[in-house]
């Protein structure tokens, strides 16, 4: 079986690359669609040679075209990030939305069917911090940002366009980078109550739940969560402790923290879990990734840390 990955190697650090790696230990032949860029390319550089490579700087037809030659299934990753799609959001449509359209367009164009895994987000289920936890499937949906809007919108097109497919909404994987750059990111981070309910899945985790949905009949025609079950359920404090420790900054008041919803929650998990057998690694161990891949940052900020939480803190709308 051929499976064409899109963006593989684009956003979500750790995903993409997990998910190549365990397609090729099953044996499957895998192609990935990328956008052109320098990190990406850098990123693709240890499968040269092992997978197929299609790079364009737009997704037009030709390339689509080339990328699906005798591909049985695609797996569609690639998106502009929760950050990016809030601060660009007409960028963000055209990346997200329009190029899934085009892709769509090009599955129904060859004359063998072409099943269609997409990884969407558990973004579009909205703000539920207010009702009981855990979150299902089958629940209303109610998007919130651009980039959850955007999400629910791919969602919607490729059911409708008859496609055998499968919805799999994951929960996050990495935290927000906290770059000085990326104001909406920081100004994300303090709006957030620290007593919402998140729910983490480590990068491997969700590539092994891709993949292994592949081989699975159950799961086609159906929309799944795949988080990481009961030890990856946390609070925003949670989180924000670990990130800021990975770092290596000293925790702001709680005062500095504002009393909005995020786009997360705890998962119902059960039925993703029973299918596909994921769950294996907890938020304590994702934490402790988060500050071994984040040395090189840590020792640098080291050495003006006062400065820099005192750049982030203004970014505090309670301040």
């Amino acid at each position: 079986m051929k499976v064409l990955v899109t963006g593989a190697f684009e956003g979500r650090a750790g995903f993409g690359e997990a998910l190549v790696n365990e397609l090729l230990q099953l044996g499957f032949q895998v192609g990935t669609l990328n956008r052109e860029d320098p990190e990406a390319r850098q990123r693709a550089t240890p499968w040269n040679g092992l997978i197929g490579q299609v790079w364009t700087r737009s997704w037009n037809s030709g390339a689509m075209d080339h990328a699906l030659r005798h591909v049985d299934v695609v797996i569609h990753c690639s998106e502009m990030g929760p950050s990016l799609s809030e601060s660009a959001p007409q960028e963000a449509k055209t990346r997200n939305v329009e190029a899934t359209r085009e892709l769509i367009a090009a599955c129904l164009r060859r004359p063998e069917p072409t099943r269609w895994i997409l990884v969407s987000s558990i973004a579009v289920s909205g703000c539920s911090q207010e009702y009981p936890a855990p979150r299902r499937a089958s629940d209303p949906v109610a998007p919130v940002s651009h980039y959850a809007n955007q999400r629910l919108e791919c969602e919607q097109m490729l059911v409708d366009s008859g496609i055998d497919c499968c919805v799999l909404r994951l929960a996050p994987m990495q935290p927000p980078g906290l770059e000085l750059r990326d104001v909406d990111s920081l100004r994300r981070f303090f709006a957030h109550s620290l007593e919402n309910r998140i729910e983490l899945v480590h990068p491997k985790d969700a590539a092994f739940a891709v993949v292994h949905a592949l081989e699975n009949e159950q799961v086609w025609g159906n929309t799944l969560l795949i988080g990481g079950g009961r030890s990856c359920q946390v609070r925003s404090r949670d989180v924000n402790r670990a990130l800021l420790r990975a770092l290596g900054l000293v925790e702001f008041s709680e005062s500095s923290f504002g009393k909005e919803e995020d786009e997360n929650d705890w998962l119902d998990t059960e039925e993703s879990q029973r299918l596909l057998q994921y769950q294996q690694r907890s938020a304590d161990e994702l934490f402790a990734e988060w500050e071994e891949q984040a040395s090189q940052r840590r020792a640098r900020i080291k050495w003006i840390r006062p400065l820099y939480l005192s750049l982030m803190l203004r970014h505090s709308r309670t301040k």
